[in-house]
C-alpha cells in the first residue's frame, strides 16, 4: 500500500501548484530499520564506553587502596621510630618525662610572669657589673 504525502501550501501565495509524493511501503520500512539500526549501533558504542569507565574507575579504586595501605604502613613505621627515638633520647617512660619537663616549663614561665622584673633588673644590675669586671669589686 502506498502513501502519499502533500506537503503544505503556502495559503498567501494561492499560486504554487501542490506536489504529491507517492512513498512505497518498502522505502517506509527501509527508513525505519536504518533508523533502528543507528540507534543499535549508537548504543552498543554508549555500552561499550561504559564498560571502558568502568574498568577505569576499577583500576583507580585499586591504586587508591593500595595508596592508603602504604600510608598505613608509613605511619606506624615513623610511630615506632618516633617512640624508638624517645626512649633512646629520654631513656624509661619518655613520655612521662617530657609531660614533667613541658609541666616544670609552664610552671616557670607562670612564676617569670608574675614577677616584677623591673625590680629583679634593679637588684641584679650590681651583681652583672661585678661579673663583667672578672669579679673585682668596683673601681
Amino acid at each position: 500500500m502506498d502513501q502519499s504525502h502533500k506537503p503544505s501550501s503556502n495559503s498567501e501565495s494561492g499560486s504554487a501548484p501542490e506536489a504529491v509524493a507517492i512513498v512505497p511501503d518498502e522505502a517506509i520500512a527501509l527508513v525505519a530499520n536504518t533508523e533502528i539500526s543507528e540507534a543499535g549501533r549508537a548504543r552498543e558504542a554508549l555500552d561499550m564506553q561504559l564498560r571502558e569507565l568502568q574498568a577505569e574507575l576499577a583500576i583507580v579504586q585499586g591504586r587508591l587502596l593500595a595508596i592508603k595501605q602504604q600510608a598505613r604502613t608509613v605511619a606506624r613505621d615513623n610511630i615506632g621510630w618516633i617512640d624508638a627515638c624517645a626512649h633512646e633520647q629520654l631513656g624509661a617512660y619518655p613520655w612521662l618525662k617530657l609531660a614533667g619537663i613541658t609541666l616544670a616549663a609552664f610552671t616557670m614561665g607562670r612564676f617569670l610572669h608574675r614577677l616584677p622584673i623591673g625590680l629583679v633588673a634593679i637588684a641584679a644590675r650590681p651583681l652583672l657589673a661585678t661579673a663583667n669586671r672578672g669579679g673585682r669589686p668596683w673601681v
